[in-house]
């Protein structure tokens, strides 16, 4: 859950649609593989959905270790069932946010077990792939992630230079209270080109 200032909390699914949204509207380099992207940046966050269900009112950082290895080895598993650049990108995506967390001093040998085997996936996965394009995609879904965890988590934006095909992008996500009443707040986010 994104925990925000104003007493709402936004799942890391619907977080996880609002990047997808971000994607299909992102004017993306034709030689990118462009439907994976977009299905990537929308489904990234998919291992969250068990523990959403009765999710608890603390920051989705907070998640202990042996949790949040649990949703990460479900999430790389649920996404590899998309196909194989969908499986790759969220597979990075994990080893990416993963190293972050051994940087930061969370890791672990359950973390290091999780990465070793994501690398393993990757390297199944990259053969006989460009690895220019590997790594420009990898990277999208970083921004789009980054991008969504700030809206959703009430961050102002700046976006220059304008990414999107279109000079205005309004998008909506669902938050609901933290308190026992548990009551959706809409989000609604205007961006426009400055």
């Amino acid at each position: 859950m994104i925990v925000r200032p104003d007493g709402l909390g936004v799942s890391q699914t619907a977080h996880s649609a609002l990047s997808g949204r971000l994607a299909e509207a992102w004017r993306i380099d034709e030689d990118l593989p462009v439907q994976d992207l977009r299905v990537a940046a929308a489904i990234h966050d998919i291992g969250w959905a068990a523990w959403e269900q009765s999710p608890r009112p603390i920051s989705f950082m907070e998640v202990e270790t042996a949790e949040h290895v649990a949703i990460w080895t479900a999430g790389t598993d649920a996404a590899a069932t998309y196909g194989r650049w969908v499986g790759l990108l969220v597979s990075l995506h994990c080893t990416r946010l993963m190293g972050w967390r051994q940087k930061g001093g969370k890791g672990g040998p359950d973390v290091d077990a999780l990465v070793e085997r994501e690398h393993a996936r990757q390297a199944r996965l990259r053969d006989g792939l460009d690895d220019d394009v590997v790594d420009r995609a990898s990277h999208l879904i970083m921004v789009w992630d980054g991008l969504s965890l700030d809206l959703c988590g009430g961050k102002e934006v700046d976006l220059d230079p304008w990414p999107f095909t279109v000079d205005e992008l309004s998008l909506a996500v669902d938050a609901v209270t933290l308190d026992e009443a548990r009551e959706w707040r809409p989000l609604t986010f205007a961006l426009r080109r400055s």
